[in-house]
């Protein structure tokens, strides 16, 4: 049902049927075409490109643009507009990205000149451009920067900061050309795609809690091109992240078992009784520590008998204790908890952690415990993008991917040159020679980057991700990164400044294979060990790519399922 009839009451309304069919859907015949176009599309490319080319020069040749139409004076428009010299190349990758084009280009001063000018082309048709971005403290200050040119063009830019007010926000998605977060994005897409009515009394009342009011119609234009500024991480690393909207309210354990579970966890022991886990997963319970637990109804007066309750309320108490901390997590407010985003480094209010553990820190710092949110509706990147009449974007790199976007999403990859790593690799025997060259590093300003739950006091991935103020001399990545994009990303995203890995061989994910095993046993005397490592940490990363590839596929399977179950049920998506 579309969302321009009469709402179904009680009923999820299906969201406007995209004007662009994803490659992977049809007949078979139709799947089978896809593939072969996509094989056929490096010959292709170069005709391509020559078409890019003629496109450019009679926009750079057109001396008046004025008010006529075509791709042409759009291009010549978009440039006169910005306000700066475009190389030839530059201004064909623009219009590329304005076709539905992913770009690689690894300089990030070019990358954000590409997203200017393919903004400036696609605001000038009727349907406008949402320009997204993948970290959400980059919003204001982007914002800033893009929005003199648009004025300049006629049109204005309209920025979309997470935290800006519902109705803020539906006032500002009318306009022609929006700057918004990825996230913000998803969470748009699933409000929209929510019709409200009274006999879903549950589901109305917990969207009005969630939302504050129900939704208007007509809040936002319709199927708005979309350009990504980040698209490597929208598509390859965002995209098995799920989006999730909350609301019903539950209450999973009382105040009286969170003390009982808070005092009996405090009496395990790490790395005896558990382990803790990355950041943001639950500990572990080891056999021992299982056992304690069933040993211990005394000391758990309050607690439930049932084991497996005992066990997740343990496990969310030791996760409290040990796997979140005040003032790097969260910060206690005016009796609330509020959480620290990992991306801005600040406080970010409404924000809570789910499945209970918001509410076992709320016992811990003896605060008023708040109800549990439970998920309403949830939706992945590429099922958000799946909408989008036309997408495009421009990433540092497409990592071998070019396929599966082009696949996937209908983008035509345009690669670039190969990325360089921003700085050098060292692996170490233990970790005791590791700890002696970070060391000997961070004597000369470096900071160190670290997910590993035994450096709990260092910067974490998605904080150095978001930017390190000051910028420092060198970032030193302790952690094997299971992605080559991962060192140049935190380049990019603190001025370019270089990134050394320091690893310990022995506890990488790969030593436990046949080759690292024997290399490891002849370190002392190998004479190409730092070289040998390389290419097991290559492979490894190569082998980590087909695993997200994977499942990046059973997330977009999964969910296309779900659309053709709920629609031969009549209940929209």
């Amino acid at each position: 049902m579309s969302t321009a009839q009469a709402p179904d009451r009680g009923r999820l309304a299906a969201h406007p049927a995209p004007a662009r069919q994803r490659k992977t859907e049809g007949s078979p015949l139709d799947q089978f075409g896809a593939r072969l176009w996509v094989r056929l599309w490096p010959v292709w490319r170069p005709v391509a490109h020559l078409g890019l080319w003629l496109v450019a020069l009679r926009a750079r040749a057109l001396s008046d643009s004025g008010p006529r139409g075509g791709e042409v004076a759009c291009l010549a428009r978009a440039v006169i507009a910005a306000q700066g010299r475009f190389r030839l190349s530059e201004m064909c990758r623009a219009l590329a990205m304005a076709r539905g084009w992913a770009v690689a280009e690894r300089d990030p001063q070019r990358r954000k000149k590409l997203i200017l000018l393919a903004g400036l082309i696609l605001a000038q048709r009727p349907s406008g451009v949402r320009i997204s971005l993948a970290h959400g403290g980059d919003i204001a200050q982007e914002g800033a920067r893009l929005a003199p040119a648009f004025a300049r063009l006629g049109v204005p830019l309209a920025v979309i900061e997470d935290g800006t007010p519902l109705d803020e926000r539906q006032k500002r998605l009318i306009a022609r050309a929006t700057l918004c977060s990825l996230k913000s994005l998803g969470h748009d897409y699933l409000r929209d795609a929510i019709l409200l009515g009274e006999g879903a009394s549950g589901l109305r009342l917990a969207t009005r809690d969630l939302r504050g009011k129900t939704r208007v119609g007509g809040g936002w234009r319709r199927n708005p091109a979309v350009l990504l500024a980040d698209l490597d991480r929208a598509l390859l690393d965002d995209a098995r992240l799920p989006m999730t909207a909350g609301g019903a309210r539950d209450q999973l354990f009382t105040a009286t078992e969170a003390r009982a579970a808070l005092d009996l966890a405090r009496s395990l022991q790490e790395g005896e009784d558990f382990r803790l886990g990355p950041p943001g997963q639950p500990p572990t319970l080891s056999a021992l520590g299982r056992k304690r637990l069933a040993a211990a109804p005394a000391q758990a007066r309050g607690l439930s008998d049932d084991p497996t309750r005992r066990t997740y309320l343990v496990t969310l108490a030791v996760m409290a204790l040990h796997g979140v901390k005040r003032g790097r997590d969260y910060v206690l407010g005016q009796g609330v908890i509020e959480i620290i985003d990992p991306e801005t480094g600040q406080p970010a209010p409404g924000r809570n952690w789910g499945s209970g553990v918001q509410q076992m820190i709320e016992a811990l710092e003896r605060v008023p415990m708040t109800p549990v949110q439970r998920s309403l509706a949830q939706i992945s990147v590429p099922g958000v993008l799946a909408a989008v009449p036309l997408l495009g974007g421009v990433a540092s790199d497409l990592d071998n991917a070019g396929r599966e976007l082009h696949l996937r999403y209908g983008l035509r990859p345009w690669p670039g040159r190969a990325p360089v790593a921003p700085g050098p690799i060292v692996f170490c025997r233990d970790r005791a020679a590791q700890e002696a060259r970070i060391d000997a590093l961070l004597a000369e300003g470096a900071v160190v980057v670290s997910d590993s739950p035994e450096r709990p006091d260092v910067l974490r991935i998605e904080t150095a991700l978001a930017g390190i103020s000051p910028v420092p001399d060198r970032i030193v990545l302790a952690d094997v990164a299971e992605t080559a994009r991962l060192p140049r990303a935190l380049s990019d995203r603190n001025g370019g400044c270089p990134v050394s890995q320091i690893i310990c061989f022995h506890e990488s994910p790969f030593a436990g294979r046949l080759g690292p095993r024997i290399l490891l046993i002849l370190w002392s005397v190998s004479p190409l060990r730092q070289l040998r490592a390389r290419l097991y940490l290559v492979a490894y990363q190569n082998k980590m790519a087909r695993q997200f590839a994977k499942q990046r596929a059973a997330q977009v399977d999964v969910e296309a399922r779900r659309k053709r179950i709920l629609a031969f049920s009549g209940r929209g998506i």
